[in-house]
């Protein structure tokens, strides 16, 4: 960069220009290069596809960038999606268990997996707080809406973080195959969690509502003790519990 040769051009290409060095970046000449419109990106990926709603969803899928949404046409997790999805609300409803869900998964491999519930879980938190018209994987939005009903953004957020965490262990001497049973048993300690708190909300309940009743449904040794809540509250919670309960039972 200092001196370079006659005749001779240096491109340095970077999606953080700005984490580079400052004395690179003073030597050199940036050029900025955009994604391309969506209509531009269309344009140029649908004929190479053949069919134009699969295009705008590879495009959306690889956040616009036609190159990427020509490779992930080729992926193999892409049409395993509805799959997937469908086996984590099972595992939800405990009507299967990690391990056997996670063996099923193996021939997947882990960098495929993870990718793809990678995807997911972003349209998960986003469905979760309320815009699932703005999905990616418009294919599955009323499974994704359907879902995330059941569950806080913030839990999904960390079961994404832990994704994320494991995808660069791949990198390392990792073995693929442990870290999906890790995932699928952390999905079902999420959704055991979230029964749980479902459990102690009718606990809650029914000490207010039925006080002469709570002895009989008091947890034994009074590991649990729960204050009344209020009318209004109680009705709140009855009504929360009911519309989670229908993706843990």
């Amino acid at each position: 960069l200092e001196e370079p040769g006659r005749d001779t051009a240096l491109l340095l290409l970077s999606s953080q220009p700005l984490s580079l060095m400052p004395t690179l970046r003073s030597r050199c000449q940036q050029r900025a290069l955009p994604v391309p419109t969506e209509a531009d990106a269309l344009a140029w990926l649908a004929p190479q596809v053949g069919d134009e709603d699969k295009a705008r969803l590879l495009l959306a899928l690889s956040r616009g960038a036609p190159l990427a949404a020509l490779s992930l046409r080729e992926a193999e997790w892409l049409s395993q999606r509805e799959g997937l999805l469908r086996d984590l609300m099972q595992l939800a409803q405990q009507r299967q268990t990690a391990l056997a869900t996670a063996q099923r998964w193996h021939s997947l491999g882990a960098d495929s997996l993870l990718t793809a519930l990678l995807s997911l879980l972003d349209d998960l938190v986003v469905a979760a707080s309320g815009a699932a018209t703005v999905v990616n994987h418009r294919d599955l939005a009323p499974i994704i809406e359907a879902m995330s009903a059941h569950f806080q953004p913030a839990a999904l957020l960390r079961f994404r973080q832990g994704l994320a965490d494991r995808q660069r262990l791949l990198a390392g001497n990792v073995q693929g195959g442990a870290l999906i049973d890790a995932t699928f048993s952390d999905w079902v300690a999420l959704t055991s969690r979230r029964a749980d708190q479902i459990i102690r909300t009718y606990f809650r309940i029914i000490a207010y509502e039925h006080p002469s009743r709570w002895r009989h449904h008091q947890p034994a040794r009074g590991r649990h003790r729960f204050a009344p809540v209020g009318v209004a509250r109680a009705r709140r919670a009855r009504e929360r519990a009911d519309q989670c309960g229908d993706g843990v039972d």
